[in-house]
């Protein structure tokens, strides 16, 4: 006896439809990208087509091909935020300077409280999708005390609020896990 897998024509017809729909909405954003160079090269600087062409690549990443493996809420918020960082950068760096260093670690700080909140209201469910949050909480920890001590003005107070939110995160995420914190960071980064 042989079995056949049959699966139902609308299944298949839908998966089509959704991925030529997401290669022509592509195909529109680096069109655009790619015009709005043209344009900027003709009219000369500021070099705002930088800005463009990140907030694309930001948009093509979030939207159009997301991580399978991120789709927990936590990496969805990390993700958000990063490329959220990128183009608040790219703005700073090609349209206006100052406001970056004010902005940036905002938006940085909000992400690690949004996602030590999720993990606090569902701490069994983010258990094992926590540990990019903690990367992220220790690597904003330490850029925001660098930044403490070489800024001065509003700029430091943000970043020693920002390192302060860092810092609390992390100590929220080894003191709820315990054990199971260092031991999941064992199992992620050995190589045998």
């Amino acid at each position: 006896m042989e079995m056949k897998n049959v699966y139902p024509d609308n299944l298949k017809n839908k998966g089509r439809g959704l991925l030529i729909t997401r290669k022509v909405f592509t195909f529109i954003l680096w069109i655009g990208a790619i015009a709005s160079v043209i344009v900027n090269l003709s009219t000369g600087k500021p070099w705002w087509c930088a800005v463009v062409c990140v907030s694309v690549f930001a948009v093509h990443r979030l939207l159009l091909s997301p991580q399978l493996v991120e789709r927990n809420m936590i990496g969805l918020f990390i993700n958000l935020a990063s490329y959220a960082s990128l183009v608040l950068l790219s703005i700073g760096l090609t349209l206006s300077e100052g406001w970056d260093l004010f902005v940036i670690p905002i938006v940085c700080a909000g992400t690690i409280l949004v996602c030590t909140l999720l993990f606090l209201f569902d701490t069994e469910g983010q258990k094992n999708s926590v540990h990019s949050s903690a990367v992220l909480s220790f690597i904003c920890t330490i850029a925001f005390m660098i930044g403490f001590l070489n800024l001065q003005g509003r700029d430091r107070l943000v970043m020693g609020i920002c390192s302060l939110v860092s810092a609390v995160s992390l100590i929220v995420y080894t003191s709820v896990l315990r054990t199971d914190f260092f031991r999941e960071f064992k199992r992620r980064f050995h190589v045998k």
